[in-house]
């Protein structure tokens, strides 16, 4: 069951959301994700089904419009976190942990580049005889690759 989310009007959950966002601001806090759930009488968890569509409700129409407020709310918080990192005061471990963790940040660049199941090979191929020189162009037999 998803909590008193469901009991709210559509009106109500967004008084709520927004009365939450206008005490971070008077207080000058960052928004949080969890913090927004127990203010609106949930867990973290219920509100996360709701983003992701997970809904328990028939009428489409009354979950897409809470969902919406949910996902505003959700971004929200992760650009009040981002904006505390890019301030960069104090400890910084604690937003980056939030950023990756709940929000998908990443700091490395990857790269997914789909073969569609065909093999890459790769051949590298040696330049010169394999015989290694030292630094006055004599072959030293202790750098030779075997």
């Amino acid at each position: 069951m998803l909590s008193t989310i469901t009991k709210m009007s559509v009106a109500e959950l967004q008084a709520k959301v927004d009365d939450y966002f206008n005490k971070c601001e008077e207080k000058n806090i960052i928004p949080l994700y969890t913090e927004l759930a127990a203010h609106l009488g949930t867990n973290r968890m219920d509100m996360n089904r709701y983003y992701r569509g997970e809904s328990q409700q028939s009428d489409k129409k009354w979950y897409k419009d809470r969902q919406k407020i949910i996902h505003q709310s959700r971004d929200r918080c992760e650009a009040g976190i981002a904006r505390e990192l890019l301030k960069g005061h104090g400890q910084v471990s604690g937003p980056i942990f939030i950023l990756k963790n709940n929000y998908g940040w990443s700091d490395r660049y990857e790269v997914d580049n789909p073969t569609g199941g065909n093999t890459i090979n790769i051949t590298f191929k040696q330049k010169g005889n394999g015989k290694a020189k030292d630094k006055k162009g004599k072959r030293n037999p202790a750098l030779d690759r075997s």
